[in-house]
């Protein structure tokens, strides 16, 4: 691998580090917001209407994974198919990468930013719940070069990733 190529990886897996960083505090802010004003505070909501956005937050990541799974499938599959004809392999699985990771980030950044929502309007601190849920999903997707490089092995195969990504 040149180092032209090894520097545009690391450049890459920093902007995608931040970018999941930023998310996870962006969640870490609004859940102290809402713990800050719920205090343990009764609200002004009725119950019923709070018991059905706990139960709304509940299905989100019981909904996203599945979905998530197979749009990842879906995605690598179709990776599979036009990187044979790239010249660039290792631009495409990058590509791919970054894709998969944002999309999986934002939608664990949605059940964290949820949750918070529906602590701070129901005064309810359990749904501080997704706010953790996401914080612990933003760290299992953190980017790290090996993440990039079992992708590319997938894709291309060990020995050809083995070669742009030793």
């Amino acid at each position: 691998m040149t180092n032209i190529a090894a520097t545009t990886v690391e450049q890459m897996l920093a902007t995608l580090r931040i970018i999941v960083a930023v998310l996870a505090v962006g969640i870490v802010g609004l859940s102290a917001v809402a713990l800050g004003v719920a205090d343990g505070k009764p609200s002004q909501m009725d119950p019923s209407t709070a018991d059905v956005l706990l139960l709304v937050l509940l299905a989100l990541p019981v909904m996203e994974l599945p979905s998530y799974l197979v749009l990842r499938s879906a995605m690598v599959a179709n990776l599979r198919k036009t990187v044979a004809d790239s010249t660039e392999p290792l631009a495409r699985v990058q590509g791919a990468y970054t894709t998969m990771t944002i999309i999986a980030a934002a939608m664990a950044e949605g059940i964290g930013l949820f949750g918070g929502i529906v602590c701070l309007i129901t005064g309810r601190t359990i749904a501080l719940a997704g706010p953790a849920l996401a914080i612990a999903l933003l760290i299992a997707l953190f980017p790290t070069r090996e993440k990039l490089r079992n992708l590319a092995i997938s894709v291309l195969g060990l020995e050809q990733a083995s070669r742009y990504l030793p």
